[in-house]
């Protein structure tokens, strides 16, 4: 498999050239994407961490993808930051409560805007 050069490293990551492919083929972003997703599943021993799966993806791509890893000082996994924050509150939910990964906005004081999915 060869992605094209528009492709970032952090997506490829693990993908053996030969997976799906005829060795040969140059894959857009949204094929790569989707084949990473694809072993991802297949990999994944159950639903939850087909989720955990997926949630590292997000936060390998956040954290390297030149697009956004200027955007944010640190990207982190919920719990990382609920430990890191204890002094929030006396007992911070270090279980899943819905919440994926936190980002800290490189620029103070920049606006915090939620993704719901809706259209």
């Amino acid at each position: 498999m060869v992605l094209d050069q528009m492709d970032s490293p952090s997506l490829s990551a693990g993908i053996d050239a030969s997976s799906g492919t005829d060795g040969g083929e140059i894959l857009s972003k949204e094929k790569a994407l989707d084949l990473i997703l694809e072993k991802m599943a297949e990999a994944a021993s159950t639903q939850r961490d087909k989720g955990t799966r997926f949630e590292m993806l997000a936060l390998d791509y956040f954290r390297k993808e030149p697009t956004y890893c200027n955007l944010f000082t640190k990207v982190e996994t919920y719990s990382e930051w609920a430990r890191n924050h204890q002094h929030l509150s006396p007992r911070p939910s270090l279980k899943d409560i819905g919440i994926d990964l936190v980002a800290t906005n490189a620029q103070p004081g920049a606006s915090i805007k939620k993704y719901t999915g809706g259209g």
